[in-house]
């Protein structure tokens, strides 16, 4: 371990690059966890909340079938 962190010391680009990676992947996975969590969250406290439908888009009749 302790030849790890003398690694890191002596080589900065490395130790940044691989930080701001770490970063950025945690970052990422984070919001992915949110969106799901709000996604499957929404009017979960309603009464009638599995009767509730949310359309993501407008309906286009030549993409799909409109109800």
């Amino acid at each position: 371990m302790r030849s790890f962190f003398r690694f890191l010391s002596r080589n900065k680009l490395y130790t940044l690059i691989n930080i701001a990676g770490l970063v950025v992947s945690l970052m990422f996975i984070i919001l992915m966890g949110d969106n799901t969590w709000r996604q499957y969250s929404i009017d979960s406290w309603h009464k009638n909340a599995e009767l509730h439908h949310f359309p993501a888009h407008r309906c286009r009749p030549e993409l799909v079938r409109c109800f």
